[in-house]
């Protein structure tokens, strides 16, 4: 999997590609059914794959103050994706340009640096200035610039829809059976252990500390682990 960044950067790297789109976090069941849609897109195409994602993630960008807890850094959505073919990560970073870009605007940009066959969304995806615009405008831009559209319908699970805030919800309450099957796997954190103020071993219980940064945590709590 190689990495494109910047709104320009993707020109001539993948032309004529299938294209997905969306922040992933997580990357949760209905998100692997949205890959494996752009895999057999790009598998009849003869096409490369591409993920568009977005960092920060959008929601984090429109409320920094009460952002949402991220389920997947991006070092490790990166490392999730590079084990499901997909060709291309294109990174765009979320601020002010692209926040105010309008829906028509942001499929033009699609259909200048990609030239995509497919792009393969949600049901519930929205783009352009405030949301403003949805798959179902995506489906009309894309007959105007020259690619198809394909909306998958929801993933459910437990009478529900998966979802990342789902997932959230799961692991605040301390569920992680119910996190372990809307993923798809168990959910795990990785990060650089540092050294804190070592209480946990004067207790015979030596703990790992895994700083943030600016990440907030969908769990709270001391947690013994494998």
């Amino acid at each position: 999997m190689e990495l494109i960044r910047g709104l320009s950067g993707a020109q001539g790297r993948a032309d004529g590609c299938v294209l997905t789109i969306g922040a992933y976090d997580g990357i949760h069941l209905g998100h692997q059914a949205l890959l494996a849609r752009l895999h057999e897109h790009a598998a009849r195409c003869a096409a490369a794959a591409v993920l568009l994602t977005f960092e920060p993630m959008p929601r984090e960008y429109l409320a920094p103050d009460d952002p949402p807890a991220r389920l997947t850094s991006l070092r490790e959505r990166w490392r999730i994706l590079a084990g499901t073919r997909v060709d291309y990560l294109w990174l765009l970073r979320f601020a002010e340009a692209l926040r105010n870009l309008p829906g028509e605007a942001f499929a033009q940009l699609l259909a200048r640096e990609l030239r995509p066959r497919f792009v393969v969304v949600g049901h519930d995806f929205r783009f352009g200035r405030k949301g403003e615009a949805t798959a179902a405008a995506l489906a009309a831009a894309g007959t105007r610039l020259g690619f198809e559209v394909d909306v998958l319908a929801p993933v459910t699970l437990d009478g529900e829809r998966v979802s990342s805030s789902g997932v959230r919800a799961a692991l605040a309450c301390g569920d992680f059976e119910r996190a372990r099957r809307w993923l798809g796997r168990p959910w795990s954190m990785r990060g650089r252990v540092m050294p804190g103020k070592r209480l946990g071993r004067d207790l015979g219980f030596p703990t790992a500390n895994l700083p943030l940064g600016r990440r907030r945590a969908p769990v709270a709590g001391i947690f013994a682990v494998r």
